[in-house]
């Protein structure tokens, strides 16, 4: 389906983006998606490049933080079992009243987690989180393709303001503490023509930021808030909300995607 058809659902009012996201969540009628046989992301037929790779090569150098990590590694194991378990408590449980689609989008299916586990205080901390917000999940793991740059990715989380309707975006993370997450990493210290330092903090913020510019450019969806949530194993969070120096800087995000295009 081509966006045209959904430009009718798009409204001001949070009852109608509610009713869209729903409709969307359904793998058959998102306009993007995720092949797991070719690990790519195709829409109309076409395939487009991740956008984890691409910011790696454009903002932190081929020495950056992102480097490919063996499979075997204990943190992209526990986060790639988290995000599957969150796409299954908030969607296939609640959304989809029990009908799983784990084992088509993730290529396994997904079982209780085991109590007192790493992934269990985990998504108690991510529940915990919603409650102190009063936010509802809307979407997870939502294909996004920004046409502009020709790439992709994955939108771990899509929520909405239970009082205000507000379309929120945010990115999980785990195993980074706080002392971590703000460690200068490879042997390029600086980003963006040294204006920013090269740690997993700023890092994790394009990130989000590109989120946010595909969610615009994918389904025409302005977002009103976004947030990195990082998830530990004592069932605690720690929100860093979107940084000023992308989020309300114009001249800044068409300066990032300028170098993303180039």
């Amino acid at each position: 389906m081509k966006f045209k058809m959904y430009k009718f659902l798009i409204r001001k009012d949070g009852d109608s983006l509610t009713k869209m996201k729903a409709r969307l969540a359904s793998p058959s009628s998102q306009l993007a998606h995720f092949c797991h046989n070719t690990h790519a992301f195709r829409y109309n037929g076409r395939g487009y490049r991740g956008a984890t790779r691409l910011l790696k090569n454009k903002f932190y150098g081929h020495d950056g933080h992102f480097k490919k990590r063996r499979s075997g590694c204990s943190n992209r194991v526990q986060g790639d079992t988290l995000h599957r378990h969150v796409f299954h408590k908030y969607i296939c449980k609640n959304k989809n009243k029990n009908k799983c689609e784990c084992k088509t989008k993730f290529g396994k299916r997904t079982c209780a987690p085991r109590k007192n586990s790493k992934t269990s205080k985990m998504l108690e901390a991510f529940q915990q989180f919603l409650t102190d917000k009063k936010w509802k999940v809307l979407d997870c793991e939502l294909p996004v393709i920004w046409h502009r740059v020709n790439a992709a990715t994955s939108l771990d989380v899509v929520c909405a303001d239970e009082d205000t309707k507000q379309t929120i975006v945010v990115e999980l993370k785990t195993g980074y503490s706080k002392n971590v997450v703000t460690r200068k990493v490879g042997k390029t210290k600086k980003m963006l023509d040294g204006k920013l330092t090269n740690t997993p903090l700023h890092q994790h913020q394009l990130q989000l930021w590109f989120g946010v510019e595909a969610l615009k450019s994918c389904y025409g969806i302005k977002c009103d808030k976004a947030c990195v949530l990082y998830l530990d194993a004592d069932a605690k969070y720690r929100e860093e909300v979107a940084h000023e120096w992308w989020w309300r800087d114009g001249k800044r995000k068409e300066e990032l995607t300028k170098k993303l295009k180039n």
